[in-house]
């Protein structure tokens, strides 16, 4: 839901995707079928050793209704974890004359998840020794360990000055579990004017710290090997996979509470994540420019960070899971809309 396909499609790029057959697939073709001025999108053909190219925009022409849509739908698409190798494979002989961007968006529950992050590692891994002007995109999280400004740090620890001074109900809760932390922010790293953030969550767990810490570090390897790689932080939003679980869902909204943070809706994220990405590809200034000075390897996730408050949030998002969640179900289930929220600077 975060990628930037759609936006990338009505600019009519050549997208390369590889999803699983089944419902998401379909739905997937149904909506670039029904752009008439996209760009090309290629699928591959299912359990062929070296998987060629099936180029949707031809295929599909003749279909006059979803029911041709869903057959199509069935003799394409690959399995991440299982066809590794081929989709590898595939990916190399796509379009040789044009440079790659190999981007970095499978997302799946519990250890699949690292499953997942591991193939599309290797995948990564290969196409960029085989392609050498391979560029890279990553969705980086920003609920992980990494580096942030200093001015971000003492905004948040003023912050936390203030909030104990106001007389709003969620600076006067003292019951169980409303124990707000401070943010867990380090002091400065030598010779700089970063500091670390451990912005990691207990609710999401060790599957996706893992699998979010692993694409941080094949960015920076990436970077330093030479490639061009896009690498910012995107903000919590309210995807499907998100908003199916209620406890989640609501923990989204309520943090809303406390300012900065801020959940943002998947079609926003994706366009604006996909414009900085398009911004990182084709300016050399950019810090996902290999040339490009940085004063510390983390910073290629700093520059057009989008981290959705979090940097200057007073507080640890593990310490307000509990009254997020409760403000967050009294707003879903007693008002039935969001609250009107004041917006904060966030950069």
């Amino acid at each position: 839901e975060l990628g930037p396909m759609e936006s990338l499609l009505d600019l009519g790029a050549s997208i390369a995707g590889v999803a699983r057959p089944g419902i998401k697939l379909q739905k997937l073709i149904q909506r670039f079928t029904s752009k008439s001025d996209a760009g090309t999108l290629h699928l591959p053909l299912k359990k062929i050793s070296v998987a060629p190219s099936a180029n949707v925009k031809h295929e599909v022409d003749a279909a006059t209704d979803d029911k041709e849509i869903a057959s199509f739908s069935l003799k394409v698409g690959a399995d991440l974890i299982t066809d590794v190798r081929e989709i590898a494979q595939w990916i190399v002989s796509l379009e040789p004359e044009k440079q790659l961007v190999l981007c970095n968006l499978a997302y799946l529950d519990g250890a699949d998840n690292v499953r997942a992050s591991v193939s599309m590692d290797i995948i990564t891994e290969y196409v960029c020794e085989k392609r050498k002007n391979t560029a890279l995109s990553f969705l980086i999280s920003p609920a992980t360990s990494h580096i942030i400004p200093e001015d971000a740090a003492d905004n948040s620890k003023e912050r936390l000055v203030n909030f104990s001074k106001c007389k709003s109900p969620l600076a006067l809760m003292k019951f169980p579990g409303f124990n707000y932390q401070p943010n867990k922010i380090s002091g400065l790293l030598p010779r700089t004017n970063l500091r670390v953030i451990n912005g990691l969550s207990d609710l999401q767990g060790p599957n996706y710290a893992l699998s979010k810490c692993m694409q941080q570090w094949r960015a920076i390897i990436a970077r330093a090997e030479g490639h061009i790689v896009s690498a910012n932080h995107a903000p919590a939003s309210r995807t499907a996979n998100m908003i199916n679980h209620r406890s989640i869902a609501n923990a989204l909204e309520g943090m809303q509470s406390f300012p900065p943070l801020l959940t943002f809706e998947p079609r926003t994220t994706s366009t604006l994540m996909a414009s900085l990405m398009l911004y990182d590809l084709n300016f050399d200034c950019s810090s996902a420019n290999p040339a490009t000075d940085i004063s510390h390897p983390m910073c290629l996730f700093n520059e057009n960070s989008v981290h959705g408050g979090l940097w200057r949030c007073p507080f640890s998002l593990d310490s307000i899971q509990v009254s997020s969640y409760f403000t967050g179900m009294f707003n879903n289930g007693f008002f039935g809309s969001r609250f009107s929220l004041e917006r904060h600077n966030m950069q």
